[in-house]
Parts: structure tokens; C-alpha cells; sequence
């Protein structure tokens, strides 16, 4: 008796791993498939393609985006900026994407360090704000753009 007892809760137990099995691939196959469609790659966000007629590289493009954006956010009030990111959303992009957020050596950096690090030297800061500027002049408010132009200044 003890071993069909035994036997019985090997076969339960050994279901019960099989069906976790099944469910947590099936987790992760709709966790990858959600991020997939909810984050598109940095090679497809607006603002990388856009300067990517710079000759910089998709990281170069976010990296220095992130840099300028990043200095811009220490002289705008948090409400505007906050609003900027929501309504041009490849801007927020570049701030939470790894490859602007890793190559940045320093918050006290400035801008022209930052590209430097990057790869880029001075030259190319005013094409991208340039860049930047056109782009949010599409997705947000005429005043805001006006407030991001002064805080890049």
C-alpha cells in the first residue's frame, strides 16, 4: 500500500512540474511578445532614423539625444518636461534606452564631453538639437518646444 501511496504522489508531483513547466514558457513567450510590440528597438524610433542622416550610429544618435535632453531637463520645470516625454514619445525613448543611458560617463559632464565620450565631437551638438527640435515640433505644443529650445541653450 505504501508503495502505490508513494508511486501515486511521484506521478501527481511529476504533473504538477510538467504543467509549471508549460505555463512558465508560456509566460515568457507572452511576456517577450508584449515587450516586443510595447518597446520597439532604437533603430526604429523617430528621432534615431532621423539623425541617422548625420553619419552617426544608432547608439551615437540615442546617446547624444539622451546628453542633450538629459542637461535640457536640469533648467525646465518637471511638469513641461514631463509633458514633452508624453506627448513626443521617441524623446522618452532615448532616456530609457540603454544605449544613451550607459555611454553617458557623467551627470556633471558636459555636453561637450558627452559626445566626445560617444564619439562625436562639438560640431554635431547643433545638428542635433536641430534634430530634436524638429521632432517635437511634430508631437507637442509650439510654447514647449519654445522651452526646450531655451533649456538646450
Amino acid at each position: 500500500m505504501k508503495k502505490i501511496a508513494v508511486m501515486g504522489f511521484l506521478a501527481l508531483s511529476l504533473a504538477v512540474q510538467v504543467s509549471a513547466l508549460d505555463l512558465g514558457s508560456a509566460l515568457n513567450t507572452a511576456a517577450a511578445v508584449q515587450g516586443a510590440t510595447k518597446t520597439p528597438t532604437i533603430q526604429s524610433n523617430e528621432l534615431v532614423t532621423s539623425l541617422s542622416s548625420l553619419g552617426v550610429t544608432p547608439t551615437q544618435a540615442a546617446g547624444g539625444s539622451a546628453a542633450l535632453l538629459s542637461n535640457a531637463r536640469q533648467k525646465m520645470e518637471l511638469a513641461d518636461y514631463n509633458k514633452l516625454l508624453k506627448d513626443a514619445p521617441a524623446l522618452d525613448q532615448v532616456l530609457d534606452n540603454g544605449y544613451a543611458t550607459s555611454t553617458i560617463a557623467s551627470k556633471t559632464a558636459t555636453t561637450q564631453e558627452q559626445f566626445r565620450v560617444l564619439g562625436m565631437d562639438a560640431s554635431m551638438i547643433a545638428p542635433f538639437k536641430g534634430a530634436i527640435l524638429n521632432y517635437a515640433k511634430t508631437k507637442t505644443s509650439p510654447a514647449l518646444v519654445d522651452t526646450l529650445a531655451a533649456a538646450m541653450q
